[in-house]
């Protein structure tokens, strides 16, 4: 049974490509959480670790289906990379924010709106 999912498929939600385990983003405690679970004929849950976002935006596979790519809402801009069997946080990148917006210019524009992964699962693109 999955419990506390975050938000509405498709986003947080994420299948490997052999569809044998899924990834799923889920909140507790006030505290965003990705559990995976082997999807064979008896669901079974594998993982489950705290992610360090402030609210987050969406989860994939990545790195060949070994590591869940995470991303935080555009006002936090992070994007972070843990490992799918330990649950350790692998890469951790805060994008910047442009500091150059004079007062009372628009903002719009900043964070992380979307992110692609290149298809060999290497390189990721956000925007």
């Amino acid at each position: 049974m999955l419990r506390n999912p975050k938000l509405i498929p498709p986003k947080g939600v994420s299948i490997t490509k052999n569809k044998k385990f899924m990834a799923i983003a889920e909140r507790r405690e006030a505290k965003d959480w990705v559990s995976i679970y082997y999807t064979g004929q008896e669901w079974k849950l594998v993982n489950t670790f705290e992610v360090d976002t402030f609210d987050l935006t969406d989860i994939m596979w990545c790195k060949e289906d070994t590591s869940i790519l995470v991303y935080d809402s555009p006002l936090e801009a992070k994007i972070l990379i843990y490992s799918a069997m330990t649950g350790e946080c692998l890469v951790k990148h805060n994008l910047q924010m442009s500091t150059t917006a004079k007062l009372g210019e628009s903002i719009l524009g900043l964070g992380i709106k979307s992110v692609t992964i290149s298809p060999n699962g290497l390189y990721v693109m956000a925007s």
